[in-house]
């Protein structure tokens, strides 16, 4: 039994024609084929999971994870860069483009770290265990899998020139969303951002669409 997805919509009184526009858009040729490419490259996907896991990055100590990151955004044709407050940005496309219509968002810190890779590790049944490997090992997963299907579709490069990939720092605890709020900070002269999409925990059976970030963030952006 697949649960079906808890949606939370803005109140805008306009869930059914979302709901349209979003199964309208599933059936659109290139996104058929990416939904297509998830299911065939699920064992790439879970080794980068092992892989990022088995890097420990508790909160202000991300930064080998962070290394490794843009190493992987790279590989995958993504120019990817470290900003001040430690956070990996990715784009698409030609270098110095600064375009971009929506952030997609992961963050790199855990509460707990491993003291040695082997501690994370995948079961005979084929879950993965340990420290950080749903919150949020799974989000980061996630978003390598993005930028690697967006990378090899065709069809998909326009929509990826309008993305930008971000493994942000300090969301756990005493991070304070410090990532997030210096990242919004230098976008409060971006007035193309239409909208953020964060990758958080494993769960795919609720999805909130509305604002859940700190006032710094909502306000700047």
């Amino acid at each position: 039994h697949v649960a079906s997805p808890m949606t939370t919509f803005p109140p805008f009184g306009r869930a059914s024609t979302l709901i349209r526009q979003l199964a309208t858009l599933s059936d659109e040729p290139a996104l058929f084929q990416a939904q297509r490419w998830f299911a065939r490259e699920r064992t790439w996907i879970n080794e980068q999971h092992l892989q990022l896991c088995r890097i420990a990055a508790p909160t202000f100590f991300e930064q080998t994870r962070a290394e490794w990151f843009r190493a992987q955004f790279t590989a995958l044709g993504w120019d990817a860069k470290l900003d001040r407050a430690g956070n990996v940005l990715a784009r698409f496309g030609a270098e110095g483009d600064d375009s971009f219509s929506l952030i997609v968002s992961a963050h790199l810190d855990t509460v707990f770290a491993p003291g040695r890779p082997e501690e994370v590790y995948f079961a005979p049944d084929g879950r993965l265990f340990g420290p950080g490997s749903a919150d949020n090992g799974a989000g980061l997963a996630a978003l390598l899998a993005l930028a690697r299907v967006l990378s090899e579709s065709l069809d998909l490069h326009p929509l990826a020139g309008e993305i930008l990939l971000v493994a942000n720092v300090g969301e756990e605890g005493e991070g304070n969303l410090s990532g997030m709020r210096y990242l919004c900070r230098q976008l409060a002269q971006h007035s193309g951002v239409k909208a953020f999409l964060v990758l958080d925990g494993p769960s795919t059976d609720h999805i909130t669409a509305q604002e859940i970030g700190r006032a710094s963030c909502r306000e700047r952006v």
